[in-house]
């Protein structure tokens, strides 16, 4: 079986996501993908991306913390030094080019380099505020220096990320900015990400029974020498995973390839030179 597995009966998904990228031409943008585990929410997602850094993107992949422990600001961070090269002592001593005071105050609670009490001098509210100063202008620094087309920010695994990073993505995309900007996130249906509704989500539905069977068939039909060699493994692989794409019970490509030990992290995941975030699938 050829990998990454052909992406079928997604044509309106994509075409939500390039209207998504189209309305981020003029001003910030969003789009929520939303769907169970497996259903193919970061499948998608990562099938997009490539698309567009090869059409001249800058590309940005974040998630939670390798552990999942909700660290908190790693996805803010994250993104933040994949946008920008940052000098921190210099921002810490105030050398260098001057900074807003919230951008600096942000960029040093999120980096993790304030003192402490001049952490608890500051309402909740004023250092929520300077974080999201800081993600805008990590972003107004990146589209400056690089001139990319577009700044495209995706978010795998909404649900998981540390509370402080979730609040500052909510915060940039909950107020209009005349920057060419599109964040992208995945999540369960359950999640209230706390975006504002111009920004629409998009609900992924299982394929069909008669959809995967297909992806199956069209994947394998990449190479079948090793069928040709291994006559007697045909009937062991093939049929079992047939069987499985067309009872009717299974929706998912992620969960055929859990059900015969391809771990889903292996399909469409490569990961671009831009991008350092989580490549969890679904």
């Amino acid at each position: 079986m050829q990998l990454p597995l052909v992406l079928l009966s997604r044509d309106s998904d994509w075409e939500w996501l390039v209207l998504r990228q189209q309305a981020a031409s003029r001003e910030l943008a969003a789009g929520r993908i939303v769907g169970e585990t497996g259903v193919g929410k970061t499948r998608l997602l990562h099938d997009y991306l490539r698309q567009a850094e090869t059409a001249g993107a800058m590309v940005i992949v974040t998630g939670p913390d390798p552990y999942h422990a909700e660290v908190p600001c790693y996805a803010l961070r994250d993104t933040i030094e994949q946008l920008v090269v940052l000098d921190l002592d210099t921002i810490e001593s105030g050398q260098g080019s001057p900074l807003p005071q919230p951008v600096r105050d942000g960029l040093l609670e999120i980096f993790d380099r304030n003192a402490s009490n001049n952490n608890d001098e500051q309402s909740v509210a004023s250092r929520r505020r300077a974080r999201q100063e800081a993600l805008l202008w990590a972003l107004d620094q990146a589209l400056t220096q690089f001139s990319p087309e577009i700044v495209v920010v995706a978010i795998d695994d909404l649900n998981r990320i540390d509370r402080p990073s979730r609040d500052a993505f909510a915060d940039i995309v909950g107020d209009p900015h005349a920057m060419p900007v599109l964040v992208l996130a995945t999540h369960l249906p359950a999640f209230e990400a706390g975006w504002t509704a111009r920004h629409p989500a998009r609900v992924l539905e299982g394929l069909p029974a008669e959809n995967s069977g297909s992806t199956t068939q069209v994947s394998a039909r990449g190479d079948t020498r090793w069928l040709v060699e291994r006559p007697h493994c045909a009937a062991a692989v093939c049929r079992p995973i047939a069987a499985f794409c067309t009872g009717g019970r299974h929706k998912s490509i992620c969960q055929v390839g859990r059900r015969f030990g391809t771990t889903g992290s292996h399909v469409g995941t490569q990961r671009s030179p831009h991008t350092t975030g989580s490549g969890r699938i679904g």
